[in-house]
């Protein structure tokens, strides 16, 4: 399904609107939604207030967050 939609949402929305959906909608770990969910529950902090280290963190553990921590990346 995401095939046939893909090339229809890139025409009509911009990159930075497909990448904010995507951000929220993901799973960030163990029933965590949301990029401000994300932040609160690893940083205890809001997304606007992250710094550019933790935000490379959250966007590294999208692969997997259920196994890859934003808060513990060596654990």
């Amino acid at each position: 399904m995401e095939i046939a939609i893909a090339p229809m949402m890139e025409f009509v929305w911009p990159k930075s609107r497909i990448l904010e959906v995507y951000l929220n909608i993901a799973e960030w770990g163990p029933g965590v939604y949301r990029a401000e969910a994300a932040a609160n529950t690893h940083f205890k902090r809001t997304a606007r207030q992250l710094n550019r280290s933790q935000a490379a963190l959250m966007a590294a553990s999208l692969p997997n967050p259920r196994l890859r921590r934003s808060s513990a990346p060596n654990s």
